[in-house]
């Protein structure tokens, strides 16, 4: 469970570092920035996601429920890949979202992952817990 609370750390801090770079591109208007990440929306997307995935893994963390290594593993690259799309989305918003795409096939995947891994831990810690 430790991977939870360390990857939640992490993305704390990514989220941090997302947060003052929304900053400088949405209201500083630093040029170099604003040619780097065109959608400062799609930024501010990024930085809240990242924030409530470490907010997530943080709750997991705390419970105190062996979760299968699978299930925290899925989980940590579901954290990490899921708010990475708002990213993507910031540098390119005219990328194809459509299904058939890159970005839509990797966007698909990640969603899977993370709706299995989050999804998964909680249904084991309901039969867990009425177990």
């Amino acid at each position: 469970m430790k991977i939870l609370l360390i990857t939640g750390c992490v993305l704390m801090i990514l989220s941090l570092i997302i947060a003052w770079i929304a900053s400088f591109v949405k209201y500083l208007k630093i040029s170099w920035l604003c040619n780097i990440f065109k959608s400062s929306s799609n930024l501010i997307k990024c930085h809240i996601d990242y924030l409530l995935m470490s907010l997530l893994l943080f709750a997991f963390s705390s419970i105190d429920s062996k979760l299968p290594a699978t299930i925290i593993w899925i989980m940590v690259i579901g954290a990490f890949t899921n708010p990475l799309l708002f990213l993507v989305m910031s540098i390119k918003p005219d990328v194809n979202k459509s299904l058939d795409s890159a970005f839509g096939i990797i966007s698909s995947v990640s969603f899977t992952i993370t709706t299995i891994g989050f999804g998964g831990a909680s249904i084991f810690i309901i039969i867990s817990t009425l177990t």
